[in-house]
């Protein structure tokens, strides 16, 4: 595989999300969810691309596994582009992996299902294969494997391998 740098991810992500349009602010939450105040404050107001550097807005990625279908594909590329470097990586990454799949050590398959099947949908090929690049990036730099089951690097190979490789 040929290697991508920063400059494309970037560049790639801009394009692949820049006609999607933001939530109202009533629907940030996935059903039977709630968001803590913080993050309907940190978004107020303002696109994805203007939560950078997002730790400055959002300190961590607990609630994008609770965005209703519509706000996760709208703030998704902002968690994205805070992973481009891999700066980002221990703050963002877990949370932006549970997102991007249903099965794991660490979720609630129905409940992570369920948000899947209403999220996938509404993402566009070129926001998949947009992802899928970033997928590949992250594998390239994690090497968590004496983690086993739990480690990133396993998860990241599961998620290519039954999703994300269609759409590189």
């Amino acid at each position: 595989m040929t290697r991508i740098d920063a400059e494309d991810l970037v560049r790639w992500l801009q394009e692949a999300f820049a006609d999607t349009e933001p939530p109202p602010p009533a629907e940030l939450e996935a059903a039977n969810c709630t968001i803590e105040g913080s993050f309907p404050c940190a978004v107020r107001g303002r696109t994805w691309r203007d939560l950078r550097p997002l730790s400055s807005f959002i300190p961590d990625a607990s609630d994008l596994v609770l965005l209703s279908a519509r706000a996760y594909c709208y703030y998704l590329p902002a968690y994205l582009y805070a992973l481009v470097s891999g700066e980002g990586d221990n703050v963002y990454l877990n949370g932006v992996l549970d997102s991007l799949w249903y099965e794991g050590l660490y979720c609630d398959p129905p409940f992570q299902r369920r948000l899947w099947d209403e999220r996938m949908p509404l993402l566009t090929e070129a926001q998949k294969r947009c992802i899928g690049h970033f997928l590949v990036q992250f594998l390239r730099r994690t090497d968590d494997r004496s983690l086993g089951e739990g480690s990133n690097r396993r998860r990241i190979e599961l998620m290519l391998k039954k999703y994300w490789n269609a759409y590189l």
